[in-house]
C-alpha cells in the first residue's frame, strides 16, 4: 500500500490558486485550480497546448501589455473561441491569487515604524477581450475589467477594495469605509492600496468615487502606478515563463546581459548559466548536483565567448581533465535536462510551465527532475505530458485531466473522475498510467467525446 500524501508545503511567495479561462481557443470554460506541483495529461487535441498557450498569453499580458499579447497571438481571432468565421464574443480571463503584506517592497519601513500586521491577501482580477469592430480582423478592445482585493484578519476575510470599469467610461473604485477599522487594519490598507486609500481619506468620502480613466486599450497599466499591491501582483504575474524547449535551441551561443533569461524555446541558455553562476551560486549548485547525476564524471559546467558568433557558448567538463565539450557534442538529452534545471530552479520565475518535459530525456533522469519538481518549494510547476513513462511515476492528486467534448475542452483533477481512482493507487497498487490506460475513465480514452 501506497503512503497518501497532501500538497500542504508552506509557501512565502505570491502564489497562483486559480485560473479561469472562457473562450480562448478550445477553453471554452475552463477553471484549473493551481497547487505546487501540476501535470495536465489527455488525449491528442484535448486542449494541453491551448492551456499552456493562454497561461503564456496572460505572462505576456502583464509583462508587455494585453495589445503586445494578443499581436503575439496573431490578433484576436487567432486566439478567440469561433463557432463562426469572425468572433463576435470576448475572450475573458479571471485570475485569483494571494500574497502577503510583508511581500510589499514598502513594508518592511513602514511595518517597523507603524507595527503594521503581516496579514494574508487575496487578489481577482478579471478581464474581457473582444473585437471592438466589423471593419477590422485586428482591431478589439478590453469590453470589463475589475479587480478585487480582500484582507485576512481576525474576523474572517474583508473585502478591502473593488474596482471596475469598461471600454466606455471611467474606473469606479468601492473601498472598505476606514470607519471603525483598527488602527492595525486601517495601515494595512493603507500600505495596500497607496494613493487610492490616500486620496480618500483627503477626499473624505467613504464609498465611491471615480478614479482616472485609463488608457485606450486596457487599464493595466493605469492601475499598476498607484495601487501598491495590484503592482506586486502585476510584476510577479509577469515573470510567468511557458516552456517548449528544443535542444537545437539549448545549443546556440547566448548574449549575456544583466538580466538574462531563458527564451521559451530554451535559447540563450549559456548567458543565463552564466549569470547564475556569478548571481546566485546556491542555485547554480543545485543544478549542478542534478546534472551530475545525470552526466556521469561531470564536474563542472562553464560558458566562454565563441570565436565564431561573439556570443557565450556552453562547456562540459568532465573529471581527470582533457578537452571539454561543447554543447554541440553532448546529447540531446543533456542538453535539454540542463535547460529544464534551469527553468525550474530559476527564483525569478514564480509560476514555471514547461510542455512534454519527457521529450529526449531518459526514464531516470526524468525521475530526478519530478523529485525536484516536488521539491522546489518556492515556485508552482506545471507540466504537461502524455507520456506513459512520466504518468507511472506520478501521484493521482498531481494530475488533472483534460478532454474535449463537441469542439471544447474540459478539465477535471485525476482523483474526480472516478471514486475508484484512490483505491485503485493508495490501495491495490496501480499507477497513475495503469488507470488512465484502463478505460476507467472515458475521458482518456481518444476520439471519446466524453461528457465530463
Amino acid at each position: 500500500m501506497k503512503a497518501d500524501s497532501s500538497d500542504s508545503s508552506f509557501r512565502e511567495e505570491m502564489r497562483l490558486d486559480s485560473l479561469r479561462i472562457k473562450r480562448f481557443k478550445s477553453l471554452y470554460n475552463v477553471h484549473l485550480e493551481f497547487s505546487n506541483f501540476r501535470v495536465l495529461t489527455g488525449p491528442n487535441g484535448s486542449g494541453k497546448s491551448n492551456l499552456v498557450d493562454a497561461i503564456g498569453f496572460l505572462g505576456e499580458a502583464y509583462r508587455f501589455g494585453i495589445d503586445y499579447a494578443v499581436g503575439r497571438s496573431g490578433g484576436i481571432d487567432s486566439i478567440a473561441w469561433r463557432a463562426q468565421r469572425r468572433t463576435t464574443i470576448g475572450v475573458q480571463f479571471v485570475v485569483k491569487a494571494s500574497l502577503n503584506l510583508s511581500e510589499l517592497p514598502l513594508y518592511s519601513g513602514r511595518a517597523r515604524r507603524n507595527k503594521v500586521p503581516d496579514l494574508a491577501c487575496s487578489i481577482e482580477h478579471e478581464f474581457t477581450i473582444k473585437p471592438a469592430s466589423g471593419h477590422s480582423a485586428s482591431d478589439y478592445a478590453v469590453r470589463h475589467e475589475a479587480f478585487n482585493v480582500h484582507i485576512e484578519d481576525s474576523d474572517g476575510w474583508l473585502q478591502i477594495l473593488s474596482l471596475s470599469g469598461d471600454a466606455e467610461g471611467d474606473l469606479k473604485v468601492d473601498m472598505i469605509p476606514s470607519g471603525g477599522l483598527t488602527e492595525e487594519l486601517s495601515e494595512a490598507c493603507r500600505l495596500a492600496l497607496g494613493y487610492l486609500w490616500r486620496e480618500r481619506e483627503m477626499a473624505a468620502q467613504e464609498e465611491l468615487f471615480s478614479f482616472p480613466g485609463t488608457q485606450e486599450g486596457s487599464g493595466l497599466d493605469a492601475l499598476a502606478t498607484p495601487i501598491p499591491i495590484f503592482r506586486e501582483f502585476r510584476r510577479r504575474m509577469s515573470f510567468i515563463q511557458a516552456y517548449r524547449l528544443n535542444p537545437s535551441a539549448c545549443r546556440k551561443p547566448g548574449a549575456l546581459t544583466p538580466n538574462a533569461a531563458l527564451d521559451s524555446d530554451g535559447g540563450n541558455l549559456p548567458a543565463v548559466v552564466a549569470r547564475m553562476t556569478l548571481r546566485q551560486n546556491a542555485v547554480w549548485q543545485r543544478v549542478m548536483s542534478g546534472m551530475q547525476h545525470i552526466m556521469s564524471g561531470l564536474e563542472n559546467i562553464s560558458t566562454e565567448p565563441s570565436p565564431d558568433s561573439g556570443g557565450l557558448v556552453l562547456k562540459f567538463h568532465e573529471q581527470g581533465g582533457g578537452r571539454p565539450w561543447f554543447a554541440r557534442e553532448v546529447s540531446d538529452g543533456t542538453i535539454q535536462a540542463l535547460a529544464l534545471l534551469i527553468a525550474l530552479h530559476d527564483k525569478r520565475r514564480p509560476i514555471v510551465l514547461v510542455e512534454e518535459p519527457e521529450n529526449a530525456i531518459h526514464p531516470w533522469v526524468l525521475r530526478r527532475f519530478l523529485d525536484d519538481c516536488r521539491e522546489v518549494g518556492d515556485r508552482q510547476v506545471v507540466l504537461t505530458t502524455h507520456s506513459p513513462i512520466l504518468l507511472k511515476l506520478l501521484r493521482p492528486e498531481e494530475v488533472v485531466l483534460l478532454w474535449r467534448t463537441e469542439g471544447k475542452s474540459n478539465i477535471k483533477p485525476l482523483m474526480k473522475t472516478s471514486p475508484e481512482v484512490r483505491g485503485l493507487y493508495y490501495e491495490k497498487g496501480f499507477d497513475v498510467f495503469d488507470i488512465y490506460d484502463s478505460g476507467l475513465i472515458p475521458q482518456s480514452l481518444p476520439g471519446n467525446d466524453a461528457e465530463g
